[in-house]
């Protein structure tokens, strides 16, 4: 089970432990975050089932941050810039949004 929150612009899915499991599975991570052997794509802190924070997409790649509050705002931020950046390719107001948005 999972759940959807909205803080500003940044949405987060918060996921239980058995849920979790299952979306490490179908990632093909499991076994590396119960052994302890995923790296925070962020400070770069051991990370297994237990400190796991977050997991996101970056430059094509499944990514994860430990349990830090630094990581998991540092994470939320870059993904919301990726979600503008995509949202605005191809606009043709883009250089007038672009600055509205902060990118």
């Amino acid at each position: 089970m999972f759940k959807v929150k909205h803080v500003g612009e940044i949405t987060l899915y918060v996921v239980d432990d058995e849920a979790l499991v299952g979306i490490l599975e179908k990632l093909g991570i499991y076994q590396d975050a119960d052994a302890g052997k995923l790296q925070c794509y962020l400070c770069g802190r051991a990370v297994s089932v237990q400190n796991l924070g977050g997991i996101f997409k970056h430059e094509g790649q499944v990514r994860v941050t430990c349990n830090s509050i630094k990581c998991l705002y540092e994470a939320a931020v870059l993904t919301a810039r990726q979600f503008k950046a995509r949202l605005l390719q191809g606009c043709p107001y883009r250089d007038d949004l672009t600055g509205m948005l902060s990118l």
